[in-house]
């Protein structure tokens, strides 16, 4: 059991912990002319706010978690310019992106309120993450029958659906592993909501058998 339970500590460590450094170049130019925008506010995470020089270039580098450190989301705010968020997940050079702005005023509006991204950051913290372990606990505690498999699904088998709370769009990621502890740093922007469906799984396949063996009896 303590082997097990060694085992387990090691592996959440391994996969939340997998970071990378990760580099961004490029520059804020208006959307009409061409011409760089100088001192443009770049805010990339919820502690990360850069600004654009009198060429109107920025460069940044980051501490990411992992693979999806590619998906940057920016916000670009510039008095004189409409407001602009740009979701940079499908850019193939990072290093000389082109941020435009179009001249105006107009107030700038969200599909979703901000304070979402927080709230379901600290459910996903304080309540999906303590959900998982101690379902993981009980697996190894009670020695559930095929238990390497229910920890394999746990671990594996989720999703994750994204609602960008400034346009409102939808993605999902597949087999997302259950443990949410710096997302939210890096996607100030996204609503991640956790499918856990291994963890659904298990449950219902664990009740479902004590209810039929009480039954039977």
């Amino acid at each position: 059991m303590k082997k097990n339970i060694f085992l387990l500590v090691i592996l959440v460590i391994l996969v939340t912990s997998c970071d990378r450094m990760f580099h961004m170049a490029g520059k804020v130019v208006d959307a009409t002319n061409g011409l760089p925008i100088t001192n443009a506010e770049i805010i990339t995470s919820e502690h990360r706010t850069i600004y654009s020089d009198s060429l109107g270039k920025f460069d940044l580098n980051l501490f990411g978690p992992g693979s999806n450190s590619d998906n940057l989301e920016v916000l670009v705010h510039k008095d004189g310019y409409q407001s602009t968020f740009f979701d940079l997940s499908q850019e193939e050079d990072l290093m000389g992106i082109t941020l435009e702005l179009k001249p105006g005023n107009l107030p700038f509006q969200t599909k979703y309120s901000s304070s979402l991204v927080e709230i379901f950051y600290k459910i996903n913290l304080y309540v999906v993450n303590l959900i998982v372990l101690l379902t993981i606990l009980f697996v190894l505690y009670k020695k559930v029958r095929f238990y390497l498999f229910w920890i394999a699904a746990i671990l594996f088998l989720n999703m994750t659906l994204r609602i960008n709370y400034i346009d409102g769009s939808l993605s999902f990621d597949f087999f997302h592993l259950p443990f949410f502890l710096k997302s939210f740093a890096f996607y100030p922007f996204t609503i991640k909501i956790p499918l856990l469906l291994g963890t659904l799984a298990f449950w219902g396949y664990y009740l479902f058998s004590r209810f039929d063996l009480k039954k039977a009896l």
